[in-house]
């Protein structure tokens, strides 16, 4: 900014033109201009007072606000040195507002003061709004622009005070994701339960509606989903049932003779239907004599080469049938000669 100032001479005063926020046209006696208020709350009252001394019986004050109407502009009267005036002004803004007096057989004098109203703009925040959108349903458009995926915008506007506001936008973009689980086999007789999660609407291929589910035959089971925005999901299984669900079980005794009769500790039964399978044999001490992860796989009551006959030992296995849950069985084991 470039500041002038001049300097003229009238009768005996100097009068000083100052840059814009000061007070200028300063005759002397009187300092200047007290504002007295809260400049920031347009709806209160602002007090203008002169600062020093004069021997002027009246003043003019204008508040470059026509707005305000015939409240513009007033004149009091005031002794010696004091002019106190209030003005609420129309709206937020700067205003010059100055004051003019004549002292007694002197030119008439002119002081001014900017001063800023309504504008204190100090953490201005418009709010957050969340909106979730189908996929189909993209762009979303706010404040002018264009969004296609999930993110926090902000987007920034000035109020009619003048200040600067912040408007948030929490975009959640897709549809929803229900999930029936892999397809699966089943034993007969045994039931299902199909939750594919919560929202609000749900349709089965039967044009059932319920939450959830309970399958008890084979077949090829879906959900449709709907979410409260609109959005809806799809998920299917497959539903199979086997015969072959009988379930494997360990002898409780060996007797590793090499007659070809009970010689060996494994796993007997449905064998075939096994996955996942794993047997750990302990002496008594807790150390692991045997294990194996092949449910085909036989122990022959030897550890470390050497038949340990007339002995007892614990052991467990976990594994699967068909595919299905995790089971887990313990027992104790006697090797006899």
């Amino acid at each position: 900014m470039v500041f002038h100032s001049a300097i003229s001479l009238i009768s005996s005063w100097i009068i000083l033109f100052h840059p814009a926020d000061d007070n200028h046209f300063n005759p002397p006696g009187i300092t200047g201009i007290e504002v007295v208020g809260d400049t920031c709350d347009i709806s209160a009252a602002i007090s203008f007072q002169l600062m020093g001394t004069s021997d002027a019986t009246s003043y003019t004050w204008n508040f470059d606000d026509p707005g305000s109407g015939s409240n513009n502009s007033i004149t009091v009267d005031g002794s010696r040195g004091n002019s106190n005036v209030s003005h609420q002004f129309s709206k937020p803004g700067r205003y010059e507002v100055h004051v003019t007096w004549q002292e007694p057989g002197m030119p008439e004098a002119r002081l001014c003061k900017y001063v800023t109203i309504g504008q204190c703009c100090v953490g201005t925040n418009a709010g957050t709004t969340t909106i979730s959108v189908c996929a189909d349903q993209l762009p979303y458009v706010w404040n002018g622009s264009n969004y296609t995926e999930s993110g926090r915008y902000t987007h920034s506007f000035q109020l009619p005070s003048g200040c600067d506001s912040v408007a948030t936008l929490v975009l959640q973009v897709g549809n929803p994701t229900p999930s029936l689980g892999n397809d699966t086999t089943l034993c007969p007789g045994e039931k299902l339960l199909l939750d594919p999660g919560n929202y609000d609407n749900y349709l089965w291929q039967d044009l059932s509606a319920g939450k959830v589910f309970e399958v008890t035959q084979p077949g090829r089971y879906s959900v449709t989903v709907q979410n409260g925005g609109g959005c809806s999901g799809t998920d299917a299984i497959e539903v199979m049932y086997e015969n072959n669900c009988g379930d494997i079980y360990f002898p409780s005794a060996i007797t590793p003779n090499n007659d070809g009769k009970n010689d060996a500790f494994g796993a007997l039964g449905n064998v075939a239907s096994v996955s996942n399978y794993k047997l750990v044999v302990y002496n008594r001490y807790g150390q692991v004599v045997y294990s194996s992860s092949d449910p085909f796989q036989r122990w022959n009551g030897q550890n470390s080469g050497l038949l340990v006959a007339n002995s007892n030992f614990v052991w467990n296995a976990a594994y699967s049938i068909n595919g299905r849950s995790q089971k887990y069985k313990k027992g104790s084991l006697a090797v006899l000669k």
